[in-house]
């Protein structure tokens, strides 16, 4: 093991601001000129007052560094403090351990950064908050804040099947703390040694970070590694290891996670063969063959009785046999699915349902398969009027969501019971849309669960049922379909099967690309530049909001379902044209996953009494008081801040810098400030 004391050098980068004033020319439009001209003066008024209110109002803030060995150890350092785009000091020394820095602004959220003068320990960051200041210069303590020397850890990472060292890999750990405090400039990083092909990282040996490796180098949200280790254990796509055990490893061995091959697709003709339980063929059978990528109808041979289609085996093939009277008998519907077996790559598994000969036995692959199946007789069962369902297909695979059901005698379905409601989506049924329901003047009601509607076709001799939604399904979106009572056509007799199937839609949202713009700040206080949203309520009463201090959130809707990847850093606000600094970091988007909440948003009054309701076993948070229509529903994410409205005489706003990634691999960055609705 090697250990020697690390030397990190810190560089600042000095950033600059502008005024964002407008020139203007004389090119004789009046108007136009106006405009830019009232647009400067009220720049040149929101600068100023900026100005005059971080200048008036100041906070000085008190420390303490300490040696994380006995935490009560001083150790002189220097200390710099700034905010996203700006520095406010730089390197200031502290007095035996002690450290002041003065005429910071009022309530914000700043880095602190402190870095030794003669490398004795290793650069840290801290987020503070100034806290409020009346008037003139508030002093406040941020407390004692520890620091460690470095110990250098050197470990070699080996192919555990050719010894050879994996590159590409990286070790890291953080110590910096405070609120969302997430500065990859201060995380503790790994380098590569190529001659001697092992990896090197410094820690601070007496904070005891949390060391975690890198397992996704190609970002694709499986790890790519595997490891046999006591001492190691996964921790999302990373490998995790506790800084006690760095002790103990020297080489770690890891073993490459092959990806699942793509499903080898092999010809196959199938041929089946049908007979009753003396083993007559039953001929006029309708049968099919599905896998994942098509539909295939059965023929049948004269001459060898069989039925026969050509299919792609893909890993699973399932035949349907429709429900048939064959010489004055009846036999109900019946399936086989073959596939894969744990036998070996030559040898498939054949499981039957609803037939009467073997449930479940093994056969070769080859280029032609026989089968043969024996259907059951329902002529003289005492279930002979009961009907089952004997196989579903799954709408999640299926690229315009179309779902399908197998039956186990012909049936008849009631249309008018047979539904497709997309989960997350919602009606609004106010007090005064109609003097016809039972909804009163005053109240409103959500119900989720939106129908949408479809086409239903019945084939194989009434046994499948095949429903198609007429619109496209937006990705992202629960969707269920609901199958009511069907009826027996033989007996004329209804049965509730009440099959219900819930998926999610893999389609890409529309045609409209995502635009950062498309991103909403609201703090949901029922008003919108000061005027309620919603001035009464349905019974006629005036609604009693007013703009008030409340919660911000981020609305963004359905589009970020085509983003790959999503991060905003909240960087600053506008509060009544007070600037503060913020240093928050939201991941809307990780590995085509979104981690944020789905909410359904309702305009409503603030007087109004709201209920809710569902079609279907589901609803979600329902939010009101923002000024978002409702005609969708939208991902929420809180930014911490209670900010009012901006106005035309008040400004009030949040900045955030983002970063995301198509699902295309199309990459954008930039600014954004976004006004408070």
């Amino acid at each position: 093991m090697f250990r020697r004391k690390l030397v990190v050098p810190l560089a600042i980068a000095s950033l600059f601001v502008t005024t964002g004033c407008l020139e203007v020319d004389d090119d004789s439009n009046d108007e136009l000129t106006a405009a830019l001209l009232a647009q400067n003066e009220l720049l040149e008024a929101q600068l100023e007052q900026s100005q005059q209110a971080t200048t008036i109002f100041t906070v000085s803030i008190t420390g303490l560094i300490v040696d994380a060995f006995d935490n009560t150890t001083p150790l002189p350092g220097n200390v710099t403090v700034r905010s996203a785009t700006t520095v406010y000091a730089e390197n200031i020394a502290s007095t035996d351990g002690r450290f002041t820095v003065e005429e910071l602004p009022a309530n914000s959220e700043l880095e602190l950064i402190i870095s030794s003068p003669d490398n004795s320990f290793l650069t840290r960051a801290f987020t503070v908050l100034t806290g409020n200041a009346l008037s003139g210069n508030t002093e406040r303590t941020v407390g004692v804040k520890s620091v460690s020397s470095g110990e250098t850890f050197e470990i070699a990472v080996l192919n555990g099947e050719t010894n050879m060292p994996i590159e590409g890999l990286e070790f890291f750990a953080n110590t910096s703390t405070g609120l969302d405090i997430n500065s990859e400039e201060f995380w503790h990083r790994s380098s590569f040694d190529e001659v001697n092909g092992v990896y090197s990282i410094t820690l601070p040996e007496h904070l005891e970070p949390q060391v975690f490796l890198s397992n996704d180098v190609d970002r694709d949200g499986e790890r790519d590694w595997d490891f046999d280790s006591g001492l190691l254990s996964n921790s999302g796509t990373d490998i995790f290891i506790n800084y006690n055990s760095l002790e103990n490893i020297d080489t770690i061995l890891l073993t490459e996670i092959e990806e699942a091959d793509s499903p080898v697709v092999i010809p196959v003709q199938f041929r089946l063969s049908v007979v009753n339980e003396a083993g007559v063929t039953i001929t006029g059978a309708m049968i099919e063959a599905t896998n994942d990528l098509e539909t295939v109808a059965a023929n049948f041979d004269e001459m060898t009785s069989q039925y026969i289609f050509d299919i792609d085996f893909t890993g699973r093939t399932t035949i349907n046999i429709g429900a048939i009277e064959f010489d004055g008998e009846s036999f109900g519907s019946g399936s086989l699915t073959i596939s894969d077996s744990s036998r070996g790559e030559e040898v498939l598994s054949v499981l039957g349902n609803n037939i009467a000969s073997n449930n479940l036995y093994y056969i070769d692959l080859s280029d032609v398969i026989n089968l043969s199946v024996t259907l059951n007789n329902s002529s003289n069962n005492s279930n002979t009027l009961d009907v089952e369902v004997v196989s579903q297909s799954n709408p999640a695979l299926n690229r315009a969501g179309e779902y399908s059901v197998f039956y186990s005698r012909p049936v008849t379905p009631i249309i008018e019971e047979v539904f497709l409601y997309s989960v997350d989506e919602f009606t609004v049924l106010r007090g005064n849309d109609s003097p016809d329901d039972l909804i009163l003047p005053g109240n409103t009601r959500v119900t989720f669960g939106k129908p949408i509607p479809t086409t239903s076709i019945m084939s194989l001799n009434n046994t499948k049922l095949t429903i198609a939604p007429n619109l496209s399904l937006f990705s992202g979106s629960e969707h269920q379909y609901v199958i009511g009572d069907v009826r027996v056509i033989a007996t004329n007799e209804l049965f509730d099967l009440r099959d219900e199937k819930s998926f999610e839609s893999g389609l890409v949202v529309g045609n409209t690309p995502f635009n950062i713009n498309m991103i909403i700040a609201d703090n949901g206080n029922f008003t919108n530049n000061g005027v309620p949203i919603v001035a009464e309520n349905t019974a006629g009463d005036a609604s009693s909001s007013f703009r008030a201090f409340s919660s911000v959130y981020l609305y963004l809707p359905d589009e970020i379902n085509q983003l790959a990847q999503f991060s905003l850093s909240l960087r600053s606000f506008v509060e009544n044209g007070t600037e503060s600094a913020r240093n928050r970091q939201f991941e809307i988007v990780r590995n085509r996953s979104i981690t944020s909440e789905k909410v359904a948003l309702v305009s409503v009054a603030e007087n109004e009494n709201l209920s809710s309701d569902s079609l279907i076993n589901y609803s979600m948070r329902i939010i009101r008081g923002t000024s978002i229509a409702e005609d969708r529903n939208y991902y929420r994410i809180p930014l911490g801040e209670s900010i009012p409205d901006n106005t035309d005489t008040e400004i009030n706003s949040v900045t955030l810098d983002y970063a995301y990634e198509t699902r295309a691999g199309d990459i954008e960055t930039g600014t954004i400030t976004l006004p408070i609705q």
